[in-house]
């Protein structure tokens, strides 16, 4: 069913029928069915071929298919490169290509390839300050907001000050789920005065704004896990000028939120 509809004009069929593809050759332990996707390459536009290779990217290593994808590795088309370098992850001189998509011109790989380089530098190279730099630049410029904060996600790891403040910045520019996960970032990676501080106040607006419904105990589910990072606030006058300024009458979530991490 699958294979005439990847071979459809119409580019969403196609996409999702070779999507499709690749969950069946994901979910085989053989491949007899990778030919198939392999045939479809010659032909193709860049778009499609590109899916085509991480549709294989999903099934286990096989050198025919190998043999096929080589080439793209030297295509100039970034997209492709990236796609064939995503298949051969597994063989460290060609993973270390990935990490080439990094420093690429901003704006000129789309959204999806800079997130799949970003997650293969998560995956495979733990020392993520060797890209300091390149994660910085993507953190301040990349124009899309999910590969900033995924960048800049990877050096808080680090514990990275920088990182910090540049979440902390873009929290205002951020979606719910957005906001939630830079709020888990800043608190299972800083410990200084300053960030936390910065946090709680972000935690109380994101409280505060009737558009989220946020509660954090939704997100850290620990309460003591909680209260035990943001108790280093506890004796900080700054931060106990700023929770004793707090209404919460009307605003329960946050009542219970000051209630268990300055009891």
């Amino acid at each position: 069913v699958l294979i005439p509809l990847a071979k459809s004009e119409d580019p969403a069929i196609r996409k999702n029928a070779i999507w499709g593809l690749g969950e069946v050759l994901r979910l085989k332990r053989k491949n007899p069915d990778a030919s198939v996707l392999t045939g479809l390459l010659a032909g193709a536009d860049v778009q499609t071929q590109r899916e085509i290779i991480l549709a294989l990217s999903k099934s286990p290593y096989e050198e025919t298919t190998a043999q096929v994808i080589r080439p793209f590795l030297l295509n100039l088309d970034p997209e492709l490169r990236v796609a064939a370098v995503h298949y051969f992850e597994r063989e460290p001189a060609v993973l270390y290509e990935m990490t080439k998509i990094l420093n690429l011109p901003i704006g000129s790989v789309s959204e999806e390839t800079r997130l799949l380089a970003l997650n293969s530098v998560k995956k495979y190279f733990p020392d993520t300050p060797l890209f300091r730099d390149s994660l910085l630049h993507l953190g301040e410029q990349e124009a899309s907001l999910s590969v900033r904060l995924e960048a800049l996600a990877l050096l808080a790891g680090h514990k990275d000050p920088q990182a910090a403040q540049l979440l902390l910045k873009l929290f205002d520019e951020a979606s719910g789920s957005q906001k939630r996960k830079i709020i888990v970032d800043l608190l299972t990676n800083f410990e200084d005065h300053p960030t936390l501080l910065k946090t709680v106040k972000k935690i109380v607006e994101f409280y505060q704004d009737p558009r989220y419904h946020f509660d954090l105990f939704d997100i850290i589910g620990q309460e003591h896990v909680l209260s035990q990072r943001l108790s280093l606030l506890r004796n900080d006058p700054e931060a106990l000028q700023y929770i004793s300024s707090l209404d919460t009458r009307s605003n329960p979530g946050l009542a219970e939120f000051i209630a268990v991490v300055f009891p």
